[in-house]
């Protein structure tokens, strides 16, 4: 029987493959006691989308193993999209296009387990999911309308996925600013972070053969740091609970590595379900 703990706040963060450890630490998380709402970004946004469908992480799996699995998912070649930089063909093709996959080659993966038609009002779980409006520089969220939209936009890599243009907006992956939407927390609540980590890829001295590179490797440091700071000055906040999966050996499109990335969130969760008990106890105070 599941004991009675305060209301929280669950966000999944972004990380590529690495976010799939997500599912593994909601397969505790989920017997502890249901988050009262989810919050996704980029590849959390996708896992958080699942969850909020189902509120189950058997299933989410299953979801996702079906996504892995499917000839339109090895079709996008991740290894050259997630790294752009290390592909001159690649980097060509963006002079003269906006994107290297459709918005609907990517709708058409996704479709196979988000329904089409799903809206926000029908989830099972309230979900807000962090996009970037490369317009105006504003970290935002979408709650309403259509979920696949929405799961989509999260995880649009800029470069790589098309853009979801609306209301006159350009919403991208929630991710650019920061693998965690820390902006979008709930002041008021519990919330507990998943953070895999927007630790840079390892990288040998022959990845870094031209400027591109060297530059792009450098924004990859400085976005870490970035992170690491906002973090270590909300970690204190008896607001927040952070889990870190130790799943920065991965690289972001290791997904065909997903059971031992799945585990290893299963045994953060494990590790630290004495701390989240404790937590979700506790009694709230002060300001985050």
């Amino acid at each position: 029987m599941k004991r009675s703990y305060e209301k929280y706040v669950i966000t999944l963060g972004g990380g590529g493959s690495r976010g799939l450890s997500h599912i593994g630490v909601l397969r505790i998380i989920e017997k502890i006691g249901l988050p009262e709402s989810i919050i996704g970004c980029s590849i959390g946004a996708i896992v958080g989308a699942l969850f909020a469908i189902y509120k189950d992480s058997n299933e989410v799996q299953k979801k996702i193993e079906i996504i892995i699995e499917s000839e339109e998912f090895k079709k996008f070649k991740l290894e050259k999209a997630v790294n752009i930089f290390s592909s001159y063909i690649m980097i060509t093709a963006l002079y003269t296009k906006r994107y290297l996959l459709s918005q609907e080659k990517v709708k058409v993966l996704l479709a196979k387990v988000i329904p089409e038609d799903l809206m926000f009002e029908d989830l099972q779980i309230p979900l807000k999911l962090a996009v970037f409006d490369l317009k105006s520089g504003k970290q935002e969220f979408i709650n309403k309308g259509k979920v696949l939209d929405a799961v989509v936009a999260s995880s649009a890599i800029p470069g790589v996925v098309e853009p979801l243009e609306i209301n006159d907006k350009i919403y991208v992956d929630g991710g650019i600013s920061g693998s965690i939407p820390y902006y979008i927390l709930n002041e008021k609540k519990k919330n507990i972070v998943v953070n895999v980590g927007y630790y840079p890829e390892n990288y040998e001295q022959n990845n870094m053969r031209s400027g591109l590179q060297i530059f792009y490797r450098s924004l990859e440091w400085q976005l870490y740091f970035y992170e690491m700071l906002t973090e270590k000055m909300l970690k204190e906040s008896n607001k927040m609970l952070i889990l870190s999966p130790e799943v920065n050996k991965f690289q972001l499109k290791d997904f065909d590595k997903y059971n031992e990335i799945i585990s290893l969130g299963e045994l953060e969760s494990i590790r630290r379900k004495t701390d989240i008990e404790k937590f979700l106890k506790k009694k709230l105070f002060g300001i985050f």
